[in-house]
């Protein structure tokens, strides 16, 4: 195999070239992904930089095995609740060394929290203002992994007094 590489776009406009090594942005790969043409005539899709994608992304590269290399890079994945949890994105998580992280309301979070993929995310942020019980925020802060960082606004989270 030569060791010319082409990004996505190069390798479409040149549609005799065959058996060859894509380098591009994790995005762009994903969305190449459903030109069969292009994937049958590429033996290798690299990234060209670290990266992060969403769990449909991080499944549509999962679903070229070890056709699809990191290349070194960091690939990670930053999906709501629902995306991560969802069977139809599971493979997502089967790309070796992608870095998982939750990015969801706290009420979704807390729905999901014996979720053991949402359990074990490098991260877990707010992404928005929520009030919450001292039980809660126990529970969100018992995770080494939470952060409200993200949260939309100033103080983001309230405290709900007893009733």
């Amino acid at each position: 195999m030569s060791s010319t590489t082409y990004t996505v776009a190069q390798a479409l406009a040149n549609s005799g070239l065959t058996s060859i090594h894509i380098v591009d942005s994790a995005a762009n790969i994903a969305n190449a992904l459903p030109n069969a043409g292009l994937v049958a005539r590429v033996s290798q899709f690299s990234l060209s930089a670290n990266a992060t994608v969403t769990a449909l992304q991080a499944a549509a590269l999962a679903t070229l095995g070890s056709a699809f290399s990191t290349n070194s890079q960091t690939l990670g994945l930053r999906d709501t609740v629902d995306q991560l949890t969802d069977p139809a994105n599971a493979t997502a998580l089967t790309i070796s060394g992608i870095v998982v992280t939750v990015a969801d309301t706290a009420a979704n979070v807390l729905a999901a929290a014996a979720n053991a993929t949402i359990r074990a995310a490098h991260a877990v942020a707010l992404t928005a203002s929520a009030t919450l019980s001292l039980a809660q925020l126990l529970t969100l802060e018992s995770w080494a992994s939470f952060t409200a960082v993200g949260a939309t606004s100033a103080p983001c989270m309230a405290i709900a007094a007893p009733s």
